[in-house]
């Protein structure tokens, strides 16, 4: 019985190696090079969503001052852009924090 005991611990298999924390090491340039894409769409989706939501915005005022009632709140539509707005920010930020030093300066 210990014989086996013995044999199964040596077929048994290698234990994992330590957790190795990949954001303490230096990131590989293809991360790099594709943090930079991603950091160029998600700049390009917040400038969209702002001329979006400046639109919306635009339009709800306009249909607010030719009513007399007192100004209601932003529609929805437009509270969900603003929300889709501070998403992208905190993906862009958390991108950053990763990549420190690589942002892509917005025109």
């Amino acid at each position: 019985m210990l014989s086996q005991r013995r044999e199964s611990k040596a077929n048994a298999m290698p234990s994992r190696s330590p957790h190795v924390d990949t954001w303490s090491r230096p990131p590989h340039p293809a991360d790099v090079a594709q943090s930079r894409l991603f950091e160029e769409m998600m700049q390009a989706e917040v400038a969209e969503l702002h001329g979006l939501a400046a639109l919306a915005e635009r339009a709800w005022r306009d249909r607010s001052e030719r009513h007399t009632a007192a100004p209601t709140r932003l529609p929805e539509a437009v509270l969900r852009v603003h929300a889709r707005i501070a998403e992208v920010e905190r993906m862009l930020a958390a991108l950053r924090g990763r990549f420190p030093g690589n942002e892509i300066r917005s025109a």
